[in-house]
Formats: structure tokens, C-alpha cells, sequence
């Protein structure tokens, strides 16, 4: 979550970009800058593809065309997928630039034994549920994230 967060911040500052993100990454670096934080309650993390409808209708709201996505390695690929769609299903000219540095960390970087998140403890426990999860038919997993 750091490193995802320092990339925002920095985005923010250089490209000044407003930062849509969730409350558990609020408390890393935001006292610096504001961030535009989706309501959640307390120990239940939306779902990935309903964030991203959020982002998307909250950048269409903002006017803006171009988004940056800045998220723990091994959870970019799904962001990145789910971002997209949530684009075309808003209809929006919106362009998604990937931050690349991410992904060159390695996988095993981003988990933490002590995280309150069973899935974020280990890369196994992650890549096992993603595995399922990016080859379930889109359908079903949207189904899925908006009931979750």
C-alpha cells in the first residue's frame, strides 16, 4: 500500500490529478495531501470492480479524461481489467495509464503475515484466489463483486 500511495502522491503533485481511494490506504500519506475516499464500512474493503465504477463515475463527474492507476503489484492486473470495463460500461473517453514502476517489485513485496486480510498475508494465499477469480466468465465475477 506505501509504495501505491507514494506513486499517487506523487501523481497528484506532478500531474495534479485528484487521488480516488479507499480508507484503508487513507492513513499512509493523506494528512499531506486531500484524496477522494470511497465510503466503506469499517474491516469490509469494496470489492475491486465496484471501486472502479466509483472512480470512473467520479472522474466523469470531475471531467476527468485521464486516469492513473496505482495499486499493489500482483492486484494491477485485475484493477486494470476491471477499470476498463467500468470505463465502457460509463461510456466515458477516459485513457488508463498503467504505473508501470509498480510492477517491476517483486510479487512477495506486497504481502504481510500481520495484515488483517487473510488474502494480503501471503503471495500463495493471493494468487490462489486470483487465479479463480480473472478466469471466472465476467459476468458471474460482476455478479459476484455487486453482491459481496
Amino acid at each position: 500500500g506505501r509504495i501505491a500511495s507514494k506513486k499517487a502522491w506523487i501523481l497528484e503533485k506532478v500531474e495534479k490529478v485528484p487521488i480516488y481511494t479507499q480508507p484503508d490506504l487513507v492513513d499512509f500519506i493523506w494528512d499531506v495531501i486531500p484524496a477522494i475516499v470511497i465510503d466503506e464500512k469499517p474491516g469490509k474493503p469494496s470489492p475491486t470492480l465496484h471501486i472502479t465504477m466509483w472512480v470512473v463515475d467520479c472522474a466523469v463527474e470531475d471531467g476527468i479524461t485521464d486516469l492513473y492507476l496505482a495499486a499493489a503489484g500482483p492486484h494491477l492486473p485485475r484493477c486494470e481489467r476491471d477499470l476498463r470495463w467500468a470505463i465502457n460500461r460509463a461510456g466515458a473517453d477516459i485513457k488508463v495509464h498503467v504505473c508501470e514502476e509498480i510492477t517491476k517489485i517483486p510479487k512477495d513485496f506486497w504481502f504481510d503475515p500481520n495484515s488483517t486480510q487473510p488474502l494480503t498475508q501471503t503471495l500463495q494465499a493471493w494468487e490462489k484466489r486470483e487465479k479463480i477469480i480473472m478466469q471466472l466468465p465476467f459476468s458471474i465475477y460482476r455478479l459476484a463483486s455487486l453482491i459481496g
